[in-house]
């Protein structure tokens, strides 16, 4: 599958869906937030991506922004494997689908970083912010 289709993996992408007609691929999306909650059993993901959403809701109209932030929560997560976690894992992202219909997702390279899947992976949350030029 390729970075352009990892949003046909999630199980619900409507928050996603309302702003963009073509939802940004992977690559312009920098994950940046991973919070594993053994509690619940979920691990949410936050990515922000500076591509202009094309349907920009009511309440982001006449505010300056340049980036988009999303949350994407795994529910019922299974098989969570953590080898290690650093600021590099965090630029390899993949997402597939497995033959029961579950996601599996890996952040990081083979055999390092954080891989799982869950059967019920939906964008939870979306929000626009003005970010400043990194230096």
């Amino acid at each position: 599958m390729s970075d352009s289709d990892w949003h046909r993996c999630l199980h619900s992408v409507d928050k996603l869906a309302a702003l963009y007609s073509h939802l940004p691929a992977l690559e312009q999306c920098k994950l940046m937030y991973v919070h594993i909650d053994e509690r619940e059993d979920s691990v949410t993901l936050g990515f922000s991506t500076q591509a202009m959403p094309t349907n920009p809701p009511p309440e982001w109209m006449g505010t300056e922004f340049n980036t988009v932030e999303f949350y994407v929560r795994c529910s019922q997560v299974a098989e969570l494997k953590v080898a290690g976690w650093d600021s590099t894992q965090a630029m390899h992202v993949e997402f597939s689908r497995d033959a029961q219909g579950w996601t599996r997702i890996g952040l990081g390279a083979s055999g390092s970083g954080i891989a799982f899947r869950s059967p019920s992976v939906i964008v939870t949350k979306t929000r626009s912010y003005l970010a400043t030029a990194a230096p």
